[in-house]
């Protein structure tokens, strides 16, 4: 289980009720929910962000594409969530 799983299970509805959360995730490539990189951390692809996001009760407010850090003197490019709790019967996430 990636540290976002990790942390949306945490906030998953009935658990706590935060209003809005802000995470960066390092980039992986589509058709790969996350992956552990030999740098030691995790990547995650949009649509899995997307979805857990869903699953644990939040609505992208907005995703932005960034440089996260370098690595080795190499940009590591990510995303920038804005998730806020979803309304009751509001499930789709997306920008």
């Amino acid at each position: 289980m990636s540290a976002i799983s990790r942390r949306c299970s945490r906030c998953a509805p009935g658990r706590c009720r935060p209003a809005a959360v802000r995470i960066s995730a390092e980039a992986a490539e589509e058709g790969v929910d996350y992956l552990l990189r030999n740098t030691n951390r995790y990547a995650h692809s949009v649509s899995y962000i997307r979805d857990l996001a869903a699953k644990s009760g939040f609505a992208e407010v907005s995703m932005e594409e960034v440089m996260l850090r370098k690595h080795k003197g190499e940009p590591v490019q990510g995303y920038i969530y804005v998730l806020r709790r979803a309304p009751a019967g509001e499930f789709s996430v997306g920008g």
